[in-house]
This record gives C-alpha cells, sequence and structure tokens, in this order.
C-alpha cells in the first residue's frame, strides 16, 4: 500500500517538474522574443534620422574629422 502511495507520488512530482520545465522553456521564448521585437525598435532609424544620415554620407570626407553617430556604444570585452 505505501509503495503505491509513493509511486504516485512520484508521478505526480514528475509531471509537475515537467510542466514547470516546459513553461519556464516557453516563458524564456516569450521575453526572448519581445525583448528581440523591442531592440530592433529601438535600432531601426527614424526618417529624420535617415535622412540626416543619407546627406551627411553623400558630403563625407575621410581627412579625420569626427562624425556624428546614431549607432549606440558598444562595449569593449576582456582585459583584467
Amino acid at each position: 500500500m505505501a509503495s503505491e502511495q509513493r509511486q504516485r507520488d512520484q508521478a505526480r512530482i514528475r509531471t509537475f517538474t515537467r510542466r514547470l520545465a516546459y513553461g519556464a522553456v516557453a516563458a524564456t521564448a516569450v521575453f526572448g522574443g519581445l525583448a528581440a521585437v523591442e531592440s530592433q525598435h529601438a535600432t531601426t532609424p527614424t526618417s529624420n534620422e535617415t535622412q540626416q544620415s543619407d546627406d551627411s554620407s553623400s558630403s563625407e570626407s575621410f581627412d579625420g574629422t569626427p562624425t556624428q553617430s546614431f549607432q549606440p556604444p558598444v562595449a569593449q570585452s576582456g582585459g583584467s
């Protein structure tokens, strides 16, 4: 009798654990998708920025003069 109860309890725990794992994977996928969509919106230039970028690229000189960038900063990794 006790072993049957133990088997039922183990099956219940196994089922709960699987559902919890599947839910965690699904939630991760949803939040990852939302983050990708939001980062896509954040990096897409507006029409005004696109026009400015097009204007500056046509008259850009390569004499070392700094130009304005609309790209987000890039962090350097490494070092100690």
